[in-house]
């Protein structure tokens, strides 16, 4: 969605990029229906190295700092937030033990018209702040904003140390990702960015951050942390603004796919082979289901403890193969019908969970919930079925009694 410029002089800002699976199958370049598939294929498929450049469309312009505060349209997007927030942010360092860059997407409050505070909860830019701040260096980085999807996605995955992000990104484009170093701190970034600012985060200007209204539903307020500097701003000739609506279903899609496919990663790795998989909506990835083939129940449980370990997975559920993982009437008949919770539900404690959910505990520790919704060995009975063809002809009929 197009929504043109808040008012004279800054970018024009466009949302809801990721309006539903059609546009993700687009950027795939297959049909809708072998997105997900494809997607999830192609996030386990090898890291495709990022190609060099030296000059690219993200340096065609250069915008003075000072006018960075009417030219960027950073927007408050709830009631009660503290401060308009970046939303779609990634931010990408340096990360001296590895050798390598890293990157995440980070909301950003504004603090003023050249300064952000930047969340730095999840690794591995958490780790790599924590390093310069114990060392009491501030941290060059880069923040480049407005990517083509598959670009946005990787940034957000769970990176594998020592791999650039851009790598896997790659691999979903399926063509090596251009980076162009940014001009002021050398750090390689997406050439295709709409937006490029160039500066340091200040472990000496810790302030309090948020209330923020999170994908979670709630507004989430951190204790302190850091201000991002900007010091140079570049932009394409014709820069756009992506904004991104938290709590809208853009956001828990995105959320979804990315955990999905760690989800599958995980379960794949402790032996419990998976044909299908999905985030339910609203959840923004605490939720996932996946259908299995026919497994012992340790081996099903394995695999679920397995799923329970990724940071964003609040519960995870197994159901058979003849139930649709994206159905909801589905998965409710499924544990409804298949299911003894003192002998199919466990629940774990003290994982590490989302710093976005609401419920945690100190240190976004939380209890983890894996439900066996399989039924394979334990419950008898064929599952009522309409014939093939039934449906068709039923829908035949009704439109010649119109």
């Amino acid at each position: 969605m197009y929504l043109g410029r808040p008012h004279p002089g800054a970018l024009p800002v466009v949302g809801n990029v990721l309006c539903h699976d059609g546009v993700l199958a687009r950027a795939l370049g297959v049909p809708a229906e072998g997105a997900a598939g494809e997607f999830l294929a192609r996030a386990q498929a090898e890291p495709l190295e990022p190609r060099r450049v030296g000059d690219a469309p993200v340096l065609a312009r250069e915008i003075p700092v000072a006018d960075l505060g009417d030219f960027l349209p950073v927007l408050t997007h709830y009631e009660g937030d503290s401060a308009p927030f970046l939303t779609t942010a990634v931010v990408s360092v340096f990360d001296p033990a590895t050798g390598t860059v890293a990157r995440g997407v980070h909301r950003m409050e504004r603090r003023g018209p050249d300064r952000f505070g930047v969340a730095l909860l999840n690794p591995p830019l958490s780790e790599v702040y924590g390093r310069a701040k114990a060392a009491e260096t501030p941290l060059p980085a880069a923040v480049t904003v407005g990517h083509e999807p598959l670009t946005f996605l990787a940034a957000a995955f769970k990176g594998k140390p020592g791999i650039d992000k851009m790598a896997g990104a790659g691999a979903l484009r399926g063509e090596p990702v251009d980076l162009v170093p940014a001009p002021r701190t050398g750090i390689p970034v997406p050439a295709e960015a709409e937006l490029l600012l160039e500066g340091v985060i200040d472990p000496a200007d810790e302030r309090p951050d948020g209330p923020f209204g999170e994908i979670s539903g709630v507004h989430v307020a951190l204790e302190a942390t850091p201000t991002f500097v900007a010091e140079r701003v570049w932009c394409r000739a014709s820069p756009v603004y992506h904004a991104l609506l938290p709590t809208a279903w853009e956001s828990d899609r995105l959320l979804a796919m990315v955990w999905e496919a760690a989800a599958r990663a995980a379960a794949l790795g402790a032996g419990l082979p998976v044909s299908g998989i999905r985030a339910l909506p609203t959840t923004y990835g605490s939720t996932v289901v996946l259908r299995v083939p026919p497994a012992p129940a340790d081996t099903i449980k394995t695999g679920l403890r397995a799923v329970l370990e990724q940071t964003h997975v609040k519960l995870a559920v197994a159901v058979a193969e003849d139930v649709d993982p994206t159905d909801p009437w589905d998965l409710a008949w499924s544990i409804a019908s298949r299911t003894q919770p003192d002998r199919d539900w466990s629940v774990v404690s003290g994982l590490r969970g989302q710093p976005i959910d609401p419920s945690a505990h100190e240190a976004a520790r939380t209890a983890k919930a894996a439900i066996d919704a399989t039924g394979y060995g334990r419950v008898a009975g064929r599952r009522v079925r309409i014939p093939e063809g039934a449906v068709e002809k039923a829908r035949e009929l009704g439109q010649r009694r119109r």
